[in-house]
């Protein structure tokens, strides 16, 4: 579409449409949105009607810096806050005129005019609008959390163990609303990051310490890195192991501070906390998964399916490597069920016990 053309208005959303699209001239802006009713999404939504998401869609275009009669905003989702499109036209109308008169000429710096300022934001709400009702695509080496309901009951108990800034765990919060949530950060200031992310959340509790192979105190191995990268990027990288090989393959995170953190086994904090069983381990621990798994063999027992980090080299000092930790759980009933390995040195993988398989196949 040139600047100045007529942009189409929206006429109807169609249900069976599979994706969201960009107008041509005389053509409706949205292509629609495939129909889904998939009960609670990783968004929180139950039993999702894109009806209404139809009549919203209709009000998420803005073309020009004329007045709107009446606007009626756009749901907020983050920053995204948007309003009617060519208010001054019928929404039935197939096409309509969104020329406005003063609109200046493209200039040789073209993302400085509203018009394709507006062109911009309005891209970037449709992405966000698409991730908000089918979910955002998954990463490389993720599995979507929505594929464990075929083993987990409809209130289960997660650990989050390795919680970071509480991505996961908010999450899991929103899809399994009935459910309970018990996320573990020892690092202090990553750990208010996710209070402030679930701390309001009522189906998640949140623990200040890590989860390990003692009860009391443990060297933790901080991760850092050079001012260029977002702290976000590196402090992942922490662990009870001191590094090894990742110094090697990521040579932009540093481990320049240990300190010291509250460490508790599952076994001994599940007794404290009154907490009879586990149906999700959701683990993220750089290396420490195994002697984590070989400290709580009380509490392992009940488990239905473990989401764990899995490595191919020594990225850390004494890591249980990827064969080594199959083969151990296999000793004690877990089978493999999926693993996303993207990577020379490792990946995520899933385990599960045979019991908790559905009987018509585990579901890609």
């Amino acid at each position: 579409m040139k600047l100045g053309e007529p942009m189409a208005c929206p006429v109807s959303v169609a249900p069976e449409a599979a994706d969201i699209s960009f107008a041509k001239p005389g053509a409706p802006v949205l292509a629609g949105l495939r129909r889904i009713d998939r009960g609670s999404t990783s968004h929180g939504f139950q039993s999702f009607e894109l009806k209404a998401v139809e009549t919203q869609i209709a009000k998420t275009l803005v073309l020009d810096d004329r007045p709107a009669k009446p606007a009626l905003d756009f749901v907020s989702h983050g920053s995204m806050k948007t309003n009617r499109a060519c208010a001054n036209a019928s929404i039935n109308a197939p096409t309509c005129d969104a020329r406005a008169p003063e609109d200046p000429p493209v200039v040789d710096t073209p993302w400085r005019t509203p018009q394709l300022r507006r062109m911009a934001s309005m891209r970037g709400a449709m992405r966000r609008l698409r991730n908000l009702v089918l979910g955002p695509t998954p990463e490389p080496g993720v599995v979507p959390k929505t594929w464990f309901r075929q083993f987990l009951p409809a209130d289960p108990v997660i650990i989050d163990c390795g919680a970071h800034e509480g991505y996961d765990t908010q999450e899991f919060s929103r899809l399994f609303p009935n459910g309970r949530i018990h996320s573990f950060e020892p690092l202090p200031s990553v750990f208010e990051r996710l209070r402030q992310r679930n701390g309001s959340s009522p189906n998640v509790r949140l623990y200040p310490l890590a989860l390990g192979d003692r009860e009391g105190t443990a060297t933790f191995h901080v991760s850092g890195g050079t001012p260029d990268r977002p702290a976000s990027d590196v402090n992942q990288s922490s662990s009870l192991l001191p590094p090894q090989e990742t110094l090697r393959l990521h040579p932009h995170i540093r481990f320049e501070q240990t300190i010291e953190v509250p460490v508790a086994t599952l076994d001994g904090w599940a007794e404290r906390e009154g907490v009879s069983r586990v149906d999700l381990l959701w683990l993220d621990m750089q290396g420490f998964e195994g002697q984590f798994l070989a400290a709580s063999p009380r509490m392992l027992k009940g488990v239905r399916v473990i989401h764990s980090e899995v490595h191919r080299i020594p990225n850390y000092s004494g890591s249980i490597l990827y064969p080594e930790l199959t083969a151990w759980l296999k000793e004690r009933g877990f089978v493999l069920v999926r693993e996303e390995i993207p990577w020379d040195d490792g990946g995520n993988a899933v385990f599960a016990q045979p019991e908790f398989i559905p009987s018509g196949g585990i579901r890609s």
